[in-house]
């Protein structure tokens, strides 16, 4: 696409030392989503495509930075 692009998930990863669901194993949701709106913060800081899980965009923090929530897809038809 030419664009940097950054997921959450692996600045999340780089940040705590923990996969998502190593970290939801012993914290709770509300924790996790501090967490990964902070993450979302620090990608938004130059620009460029963001990848995020699905629950992060209803969350009202989210909301109020002005995330845009996009989905794409492409199929291929089979070759036969």
């Amino acid at each position: 696409m030419g664009r940097d692009f950054v997921d959450t998930d692996e600045v999340f990863l780089a940040r705590e030392h923990l996969s998502v669901q190593d970290y939801l194993r012993t914290h709770d949701e509300a924790d996790f989503r501090r967490h990964e709106i902070d993450a979302l913060t620090q990608s938004l800081t130059s620009p460029g495509v963001v990848a995020t899980g699905g629950g992060i965009v209803t969350t009202q923090a989210a909301q109020i930075k002005g995330i845009t929530p996009e989905a794409r897809a492409s199929i291929d038809p089979p070759t036969i």
